[in-house]
C-alpha cells in the first residue's frame, strides 16, 4: 500500500508540476496554498468519517457541513463580490452551478463516504490522486489540451498506485 501511495502520488506530482521538478519552486501562489489546505481538511474529514454518530445519516451529515461551512466561505464571497468579480447569471453559468451543485457536491460526497465506510478511509484516500487524471482527460476532450509526456507518465504512475494500493493483502495461509 505504501509503494502504491507513493507511485500515486508522484503520478499526481509529476502531472501538477507538467514533468519539471524545477516548477516546485513556483508554487506557492495563494491558489496553490487553498488547494492544498483543501487537501488536507479533505483527508481530516475522510480520517474522521468513522466518527460520524450511527444515526446520523450521510445526507443529514452534509447538511451539517454545508450550515457549518456557509458562514465561513460567506467573507470570501462578499470580498470576491466587492472586488468586481460577479457570476454572470445566464445559461452556462446556471448550468455550471447546478453541475456542481449537484454532481459534485451532494452526488460526490454521497459516493466517497460510501466508498470511505465499505474500504476505509487509508485504502479510500489514494483515490484522490486520480483528480489529475481526470482533469486531463477532460482538459483533452474539452479544452482541446494536447497530451504530453508527463500526463502519460503522470496517468501511468497514478493508475499503477492505485492499483498496488487498493489491492486486498493475500489471506493468510492457514
Amino acid at each position: 500500500q505504501l509503494l502504491g501511495l507513493v507511485l500515486s502520488l508522484g503520478g499526481a506530482g509529476w502531472i501538477i508540476v507538467r514533468g519539471e521538478p524545477a516548477h516546485l519552486l513556483a508554487l506557492g501562489t495563494p491558489g496553490d496554498l487553498w488547494v492544498l489546505a483543501a487537501a488536507l481538511t479533505w483527508a481530516i474529514y475522510s480520517a474522521w468519517l468513522r466518527r460520524r454518530p450511527a444515526g446520523l445519516e450521510p445526507l443529514q451529515f452534509l447538511l451539517a457541513l454545508v450550515l457549518f461551512g456557509w458562514p465561513v466561505l460567506l467573507p470570501f464571497y462578499l470580498l470576491e463580490h466587492a472586488g468586481g468579480r460577479v457570476m454572470t447569471p445566464d445559461l452556462p453559468t446556471l448550468l455550471l452551478v447546478l453541475y456542481v451543485g449537484v454532481f459534485a457536491s451532494i452526488l460526490a460526497y454521497v459516493a466517497w463516504n460510501h466508498g470511505v465506510g465499505r474500504v476505509g478511509a487509508n485504502r479510500a484516500g489514494v483515490f484522490m490522486h486520480l483528480m489529475p487524471v481526470f482533469s486531463t482527460l477532460l482538459a483533452i476532450a474539452l479544452l482541446g489540451e494536447r497530451l504530453q509526456l508527463y500526463h502519460a507518465v503522470g496517468i501511468v504512475l497514478i493508475g499503477s498506485g492505485v492499483a498496488l494500493a487498493a489491492r486486498r493483502p493475500p489471506a493468510p495461509e492457514a
